[in-house]
């Protein structure tokens, strides 16, 4: 029993010794594995170009504990042609770096390649560089020149040119761009450029100011030196065109490629463009006034200047399909603006327009010009046409017809802080609930000289209402206008050098 005994501790023994070193040896591993780090290879650079030679760098990294590195070297092969890839090994230096000359390679050829280490059965492998060969064994200075341009529209240009790299890998390519006014060449645009295999650049300038005269040139640069080429000069176009019925690329450049929309075109078009829309019949409403934004209506798309169109032969009618006093029919707007807006209307018919004020069209802290327009069957609570408040806006050559205003002013409302100059217009049939057949006048001023007011009727002044306003009436024409107080002119005008009928 005691031999039994002892043997059974002793197993036991045994047992729990060959425990303890199994965990040792998992301790040791687990601590071994830890610390571990794979192979890193670092492919470092390439020099000493020439016409068919290069010299590759690359670096290896491994942890003190790691098994030994077997093998280091280079694949290399013609960029875009794999079949080509040939391997070389190399020496590893002491601080682990290797490098290798290659010679035998084809002049101006654009080549890959990686550094690569073997460390036990895995090969790791670095970056992906490339390189070119020279031309010549002389790195020259980079030469440009300028092809000119086309697709000139009112913000953008299609910019064209050539240019040598001076036999130099490390060569960039540009446009330069600038305002030619300003003429020097301080702080210039950069246009997004594409390079083709031949040495031809292209590229477009964007975002441009219409009706402006800019310069550029092409720039070519290496480590060496820079080369410009001769400067050109272009001026992009005022117009924008429009043209509902346009199938382009609605971009605006020309009437094919024409926007469909005056809206849009409105909204995209900088200071200083001129929208010239084609005749037709635009359903758009809440029309931006930008300013010194200019939109003419009346081509028929061949006109090259704005003296050739004929407005009244071309009808250009926007049209906001209201029937009656609703809220978000209303054609153009401008309101809410920190500086006054100077801008042109003209040539265009503008129909069932709404809108609680002004039906047409509502502009605050806005000085446009409107001419030869027709505001017909539009409807709005106060100003069926037109509310101006906080400007100095002109009318000329225009016609009022028949347009609604559930309050007061028929055709304009003149509100506050307005100076309003109307000049041989026509406001016919025009009607106000309440005040102001045809306007209506608030804190404001007006004149108006050589119009005709016809059938015209208002619950207070079959012409005008006044509150604390003032309009002067030079060599007008009054018939048949019919205000329901027997007045044509009523209210309180703020002055008595005023001239009420």
């Amino acid at each position: 029993m005691k031999n039994i005994n002892g043997n059974k501790f002793l197993a036991i023994g045994l047992s729990l010794l060959g425990f303890l070193f199994v965990m040792a040896c998992d301790k040791d591993d687990k601590k071994e594995y830890e610390e571990r780090v794979e192979t890193e290879i670092l492919t470092g650079s390439w020099s000493d170009v020439s016409i068919s030679a290069v010299k590759l760098s690359g670096k290896v990294v491994t942890v003190e504990n790691g098994s030994e590195i077997s093998k280091v070297g280079f694949s290399y092969w013609e960029q875009g042609k794999l079949s080509t890839r040939q391997t070389i090994e190399v020496d590893l230096a002491e601080d682990k770096t290797f490098t290798v000359s290659l010679d035998e390679l084809d002049s101006y050829t654009q080549y890959a390649y990686v550094a690569f280490a073997i460390q036990g059965d895995t090969k790791v492998e670095g970056d992906v560089l490339t390189f070119r060969t020279l031309i010549s064994t002389e790195v020259k200075d980079p030469e440009a020149t300028n092809g000119g341009f086309d697709s000139l529209s009112f913000s953008s240009v299609y910019l064209k040119g050539s240019y040598t790299t001076g036999n130099s890998n490390n060569s960039e390519v540009t446009f330069l761009y600038w305002e030619k006014e300003k003429e020097e060449l301080n702080n210039p645009l950069t246009a997004k450029t594409e390079t083709e295999p031949d040495f031809s650049i292209h590229g477009k300038a964007l975002h441009l100011k219409p009706g402006t005269e800019y310069r550029f040139c092409v720039v070519a640069l290496n480590e060496v030196g820079i080369g410009y080429s001769d400067t050109v000069d272009f001026t992009t176009n005022k117009m924008v065109y429009v043209n509902n019925q346009a199938t382009g690329d609605a971009n605006g450049s020309t009437w094919e490629h024409a926007f469909t929309s005056i809206k849009t075109a409105a909204e995209e078009s900088p200071e200083g463009a001129e929208l010239w829309v084609m005749a037709g019949t635009y359903e758009e409403v809440k029309i931006p006034l930008k300013n010194e934004v200019d939109i003419y209506g009346g081509f028929s798309g061949t006109e090259t200047s704005l003296e050739q169109r004929d407005w009244e032969a071309n009808l250009t009618i926007i049209d906001g399909g209201a029937t009656g006093l609703v809220n978000d029919k209303q054609l153009f707007e401008h309101k809410y603006s920190s500086k006054s807006q100077a801008s042109v209307l003209d040539g265009f018919t503008l129909q069932h327009g709404s809108h609680w004020g002004g039906g047409a069209i509502y502009c605050r802290r806005g000085s446009p010009s409107i001419r030869n327009c027709i505001f017909k069957n539009n409807w709005g609570k106060v100003g069926a046409a037109i509310i101006f408040q906080h400007g100095n806006s002109e009318i000329i050559n225009c016609q009022f017809l028949d347009n609604i205003a559930t309050a007061n002013a028929g055709a304009i409302n003149v509100h506050e802080g307005t100076n309003l100059y109307v000049e041989n217009s026509v406001f016919r049939g025009n009607t106000a609930s309440n005040e102001g057949g045809a306007l209506f006048g608030q804190g404001s001023e007006a004149i108006y000289k050589d119009c005709v007011f016809e059938d015209n009727e208002g619950g207070k002044g079959g012409i005008i209402f006044f509150n604390g306003a003032c309009a002067k009436f030079i060599n007008c024409q009054y018939s048949n206008n019919v205000g329901k107080d027997g007045r044509l002119c009523s209210g309180k005008y703020s002055s008595d050098d005023c001239c009420p009928l």
